[in-house]
Parts: structure tokens; sequence; C-alpha cells
């Protein structure tokens, strides 16, 4: 008798527990961004009908103030079409966030399927009233009618709340926002988004090999920098000058005034640029150099590849560090004039 006790005990525990997630629904918010949008999004059409899940709302357009393309997918399916989605969202492209909302309607269901007992009970009771009355003589009769109309209608509209409640604690929900990468200054279309970003920026370079009549050991100064992509492209203009105690050596080049343009590239699976803070990214310029001193000036171009660390940014506003080696294409001051840079900059939305 008491082994039949606890295994009807386990069983109600059992019952209930299946009864309790029969009332969660849970809905998956997916980002992503993708180099190549178009294939990417018919890579996800053809698989949402392969696997004939159900395809709720689909809209299609451009970023906010942008050109780039994004797709707003929502559908429903199950736990194992929810899987195969699930594996299948990193190999189109980065995912940027994912979260998983579960949310317990058991109590919602309860709440609709007592007043759905209520409202028939409550039917029941006036048709009763109205198979007393006479339909030619009481004239509480039409009223009585009435009334059971709109508790059909009540009826009606809490049957179809419980079908659409019980309907999302049978299927998962995926909410798919695909975006076009703009984390390089052109995107896999050959599309470019422009902004419009003037600063200014301070550059330190210290020469690897200093000599004399040629190079100081270290240059200073600022540059106006143009940023006019969101990749990031821009154009700088500035002055370095010397800074070192060789400024007796009157022959070497006392003042450089550089000109050149550079790109800058996020990483793929480093945030992408799209954090507020400590933004990883690689880049380059290429420009060239006029070297002046009190006795003569050159012209060389140069090439600067760089490593820089965004330290905040947003919709406005963009500070930034980086460092690179300097290396001047000229085989006369090749090795006398190149060297480490290190430079922050401040850029701003205009």
């Amino acid at each position: 008798m008491k082994k039949y006790i606890l295994f009807v005990i386990f069983f109600n525990s059992v019952a209930s527990l299946f009864s309790q997630e029969e009332g969660f629904s849970q809905n998956l918010k997916v980002q992503i961004y993708v180099r190549d949008f178009k294939a990417a999004n018919q890579s996800l059409r053809k698989l949402i009908d392969s696997t004939k899940v159900k395809l709720i709302s689909y809209s299609e357009g451009n970023t906010s103030y942008s050109i780039l393309k994004n797709a707003d997918i929502s559908l429903a399916c199950d736990k194992a079409n929810y899987d195969i989605f699930d594996q299948f969202f990193p190999k189109i492209g980065y995912v940027s966030s994912k979260t998983l909302k579960t949310t317990n309607n058991t109590n919602d269901i309860n709440r609709l399927k007592n007043e759905f007992a209520f409202l028939k009970k409550k039917k029941e009771a006036y048709e009763q009233e109205l198979q007393k009355m006479d339909r030619k003589e009481d004239q509480q009769y039409s009223n009585f009618w009435d009334k059971i109309r709109d508790i059909e209608d009540q009826i009606h509209k809490t049957e179809q709340s419980i079908e659409e409640k019980q309907m999302h604690t049978s299927h998962y929900t995926i909410s798919v926002l695909l975006n076009e990468d703009s984390g390089s200054p052109g995107s896999s279309s050959g599309k470019v988004q422009f902004v419009n970003m003037p600063g200014a920026q301070y550059i330190y370079l210290m020469i690897e090999n200093p000599k004399n009549e040629i190079s100081a050991n270290t240059y200073h100064g600022g540059t106006v920098k143009y940023m006019f992509t969101k990749g990031k492209s821009a154009l700088e203009f500035g002055v370095l000058k010397n800074l070192s105690s060789l400024k007796e050596d009157t022959a070497a080049f006392a003042e450089l005034f550089i000109y050149n343009f550079g790109q800058d590239f996020y990483p793929r699976y480093f945030g992408r640029g799209i954090r507020k803070f400590l933004n990883l990214y690689t880049g380059y310029h290429i420009g060239g150099v006029f070297a002046t001193s009190n006795t003569r000036s050159k012209h060389f171009f140069e090439v600067t590849p760089h490593i820089g660390l965004e330290l905040f940014k947003n919709k406005y506003l963009l500070l930034d560090s980086k460092v690179g080696y300097f290396i001047p294409i000229s085989e006369k001051y090749n090795r006398n004039m190149r060297g480490f840079t290190a430079s922050v900059s401040l850029n701003f939305l205009f």
C-alpha cells in the first residue's frame, strides 16, 4: 500500500511538471551581420522553405540613414527545427547577439479557461431564463437575446485567445535581424556608407635609425582628419615638427608636412566595431611627405600599416587611438626616416 501511494505521488509530480512545461513559450532573438546580404538571405529563405516552418512575418529594407540592406524575419517552429536554425545562423555570418526568452503562459491559459467556463455557464443561465419568457409579450425577451449574442462573441474571442496561447507554447518563435555588414569601407556589394565626420589628430613619430643631416630622433604634431565613410575611410593633412635634441642639426628635416588617405577594417569575429567601447581594428594609410630643413626640402611617398583601438564611439563622436609603422617609399630615406608612430584622434558628426 505504501509503495502504491509513493507511486501515485511520483506520477502526479511528473504529470504536474509536464503540464507546467506545456505552458512555457520560448522566443529567440538573433542579430546577424553578413557580408553578402543577397546570398545569406537566399540561404535563410531556402532553409525556411525546406523545413516548412511557419513564416510569421518578413520585411526587407535599409538601415536608418544608410543604403545598407537588412531583413526582419519572424518564424515559428518546433524544438527540432529550432536546433537546426540555431546551428545554421553562424554559417551565414557573424552572430552579434542572441537572446532566448522563456515566458510562462500557464497562469494566462488557466485564467482564460476559467473565463471561458464562466461565460458558458452565464450563457446557459440566460438561455434558461429566455425559455421561460414569451417572445411577443415579455419586454425583456429582446434584451436577454442581445445579451446571449454578446456572451457568444465573448466566448468566441476567449476561445481564440486560448488557442493562440496554446499555439505559442507548442513551438519556438525566432526573430532574426539580418544586417548587411558595415564593418569595412565597402560592403560585399561595393556600396559605401558615407558619413561626414571632421576631426583632429595628434601624432608622435619615433625614428628607428636617425641620422645626422637627414632625420631627428622624434617628431610630433597634429593633423586634420576628415573621415567620410563609416568603414572608416579618411583623409589627413598636417605637420610634424622636430622634438628631439638634434635641433642644432640644421641639415636634418625639421618639419614634415604629411598628407594621406587611410582605411580601417574591423575584425570579423571581434565585435565588428559595433560596441561603444574598445573596438579593435587594423588598417593603413598611404600618402606623401614634404620634408623641409633650413637648407633643403624633399618629397617622398610613404605607407603606414597600423593597429588601433576605438576608446569610445557613439552616433555623434569617435575617440580613437592607434600605433603604426611609418615606411618611406624612398631608397635614400627609407632606412633613416622610418619608425614607429602613435596617435590619438577625435572626430565628430557634422
